[in-house]
């Protein structure tokens, strides 16, 4: 979400204890009788009409290791959450090669969620996710490029999961529209983008390798 122009916040007065108000007062002479006793209080750079981030990805599982020669980088990955998995919203810090970035998503399932995310400094992530967060995922992102039927330009990001989540490998895509078609590489398995238990929220709070089917006999 991206903030310009100029929006207004209204700071309602609360009655203390006494009865009487706290915060910014009206001024009799200049308030007309009708006002409502709130203060108006200028925010520059503030938008009054805001349009929502949307991104819209599908998820699928990885069969076999031909991908990885086509793969044209890799970058290590530590991410955690600072919220559980039943709230409105997922909350990550991620640590990204020499990057660190914050996100937060809508808690929903299914191809298209609200995005938002932002550069925050390397060292506030360290800290976030060494005393902040609820779950922690461990991974290395292969990016495999492709060309749609359409001519557009794809990358595959393939996520192969490292400490509780290890031996499980999942590729998404991130699409400009829900129906844009896509080829499937021979390497692409079941899709999982209606199974909440693939979402990286999910698998830092409940691993894979502690799901019933995955634990050994």
């Amino acid at each position: 979400m991206r903030a310009s122009a100029v929006g207004r916040l209204w700071v309602g007065l609360q009655p203390d204890c006494t009865g009487s108000s706290v915060g910014l007062k009206p001024d009799p002479q200049t308030t007309p009788a009708t006002a409502h006793p709130r203060a108006a209080i200028d925010f520059p750079n503030e938008k009054k009409t805001q349009t929502m981030a949307i991104e819209i990805e599908r998820k699928f599982l990885v069969v076999g290791d031909d991908w990885r020669e086509q793969a044209s980088k890799r970058v290590p990955m530590r991410q955690g959450y600072l919220t559980e998995d039943n709230g409105k919203s997922s909350i990550r810090v991620r640590l990204q090669g020499v990057e660190a970035r914050l996100n937060i998503k809508a808690a929903v399932v299914g191809r298209a969620r609200a995005e938002y995310d932002y550069d925050v400094p390397v060292k506030d992530a360290h800290e976030i996710l060494d005393t902040l967060c609820v779950g922690l995922v461990d991974k290395v992102r292969h990016y495999v490029d492709a060309v749609g039927p359409d001519g557009q330009k794809l990358v595959w990001e393939i996520d192969e999961f490292a400490g509780a989540n290890a031996g499980l490998v999942v590729a998404e895509i991130e699409l400009k529209t829900n129906d844009q078609a896509f080829d499937s590489p021979a390497w692409l398995g079941a899709e999982v983008t209606e199974d909440r238990r693939y979402y990286n929220h999910s698998l830092a709070l409940h691993p894979w390798r502690d799901w019933p089917e995955n634990e050994p006999s």
